[in-house]
């Protein structure tokens, strides 16, 4: 009976690497690790804060914590700053989305 053609292929990779030309190690030892480009981590979420609403024909909301602007910022329905938007505003509430996230505003009670 004939051997089987394949049978020295097999021979021929476990006796040598078949990948490397010089049958030797490489000079370079692997490492998963070597140019990973390790990812920021993300900003933080503004604090925001809604100080009032004022209220009429044309309904704003006085919002603080508004990343890039000092102090509050008087807002309109559909207005966006620093990428966070003003959906809605009723009597009772804000709502603001961005940043992949939504925030629902209420008024800050005073101590009184």
């Amino acid at each position: 009976m004939l051997p089987y053609p394949a049978e020295s292929l097999a021979r021929l990779a476990v006796n040598g690497d078949v990948f490397r030309l010089r049958r030797t190690p490489a000079g370079t030892s692997y490492d998963p690790m070597r140019g990973a480009v390790s990812a920021a981590p993300p900003a933080p979420k503004p604090q925001l804060a809604l100080s009032g609403i004022v209220w009429g024909a044309e309904p704003a909301a006085i919002i603080e914590g508004l990343p890039g602007t000092d102090g509050p910022r008087v807002l309109r329905r559909g207005e966006t700053v620093a990428g966070l938007r003003v959906r809605e505003i009723t009597r009772e509430r804000v709502t603001v989305v961005g940043l992949d996230t939504t925030w629902t505003l209420k008024v800050k009670t005073s101590w009184n």
